[in-house]
């Protein structure tokens, strides 16, 4: 089998990863609404790269070369690696569709008055679309799929931070364009790892399952981190740690979305090392296998070293951005053991 294919795919995924990371550093900088239109910055392609316009259009340009990157992988994988020509023409329809709502919805920002009636078309389209790529894996063929899926999933990344600077930052919109990078990492990670046709190992249902929990927990709580931040009640607690502004219940409003957020911290650091600590073990599985689950405990003790240092610095941009990092490689080690684990269809 080509190398090529999978090592495009890993080489995406990193990418997707910093692409995240950016995101975080763009808001923690205060730079989210640094160009004040979309697609371009100030009219231009290539605006003065100064102050927050660096963080923000360098975001911009990144997310183009990953989507770039998602488009050649989704036409190499539909042209090279699926044999049903009919498969490879629901693929381009999909494809196809992709471009349509991107069109529709740069339509919708030149027309204000018409925004939200293209919006729900192009929500209209992209069902249609997320319909093709699960035709399409219940037909045999996962990987024109979730090729077609990765690339959907980019745009509409793309979609939601235009909405984001056209919207003027709404929470509920930020909130979704974290939300979706992960779900979007998450599907690049399961193609190349299918594209690279990784031998399974052989794990017991039960304890495969319990890592896909743990897996959904670093998601959500990576979710309900993006709200404190958008939200901006990072600091709802003060800067104490142990209690919420030197009480143990706060009044309510934002504190308690603070306080969630640490709670359940904790309960999903306990899942992730319940969940990992029989792989820990030689002879427990594969050399990565061993890997993934020490790297997953490990980054879950450090998540909540540095969450701490989060708030004990007033949200300093470094710390933000290293929990955000943190978050997303836990969510990828955790979701990557459970791929390993699994036997593939």
């Amino acid at each position: 089998m080509s190398t090529y294919a999978p090592r495009l795919g890993w080489v995406l995924a990193g990418l997707v990863f910093l692409l995240v990371v950016g995101g975080g550093a763009v808001h923690a900088t205060g730079s989210s609404l640094a160009c004040p239109d979309w697609p371009l910055c100030y009219g231009e392609v290539f605006p003065a790269m100064k102050g927050g316009v660096l963080f923000e259009h360098s975001h911009r340009l990144l997310a183009t070369a990953v989507g770039l990157l998602t488009l050649w992988l989704a036409i190499f994988v539909l042209m090279r690696m699926t044999a049903d020509p009919r498969i490879r023409r629901y693929g381009f329809v999909g494809l196809s569709l992709v471009f349509v709502q991107v069109a529709i919805l740069i339509a919708g920002f030149i027309y204000r008055d018409l925004l939200w009636p293209l919006l729900a078309l192009v929500i209209a389209l992209g069902l249609v679309t997320g319909a093709l790529a699960y035709l399409m894996s219940r037909r045999g063929a996962p990987l024109a799929g979730l090729g077609v899926a990765s690339f959907a999933l980019v745009a509409v990344q793309g979609m939601l931070g235009g909405l984001t600077v056209v919207l003027k930052l709404p929470l509920f919109v930020s909130a979704a364009h974290l939300a979706l990078s992960l779900v979007f990492m998450g599907v690049v990670i399961v193609l190349s790892y299918r594209l690279g046709g990784v031998a399974a190992a052989a794990a017991p249902v039960a304890a495969r399952g319990l890592i896909g929990v743990a897996t959904l927990g670093v998601y959500l709580q990576a979710v309900l981190g993006g709200l404190v931040r958008h939200s901006g009640a990072g600091l709802a607690c003060n800067v104490t740690v142990f209690t919420c502004g030197g009480t143990l219940l706060p009044d309510g409003g934002p504190a308690w979305l603070n306080l969630g957020h640490r709670i359940i911290a904790l309960g999903v650091c306990g899942l992730v090392m319940v969940a990992t600590a029989r792989w820990h073990r030689r002879g427990s599985g594969s050399g990565r296998v061993r890997f993934l689950a020490l790297g997953a405990a490990s980054l879950a003790a450090l998540q909540l070293l540095v969450g701490a240092l989060t708030v004990m610095t007033f949200v300093a941009v470094v710390w933000v951005v290293l929990h955000l990092a943190i978050a997303a490689l836990l969510f990828a080690a955790t979701l990557m053991l459970y791929v390993e684990l699994g036997r593939p269809a």
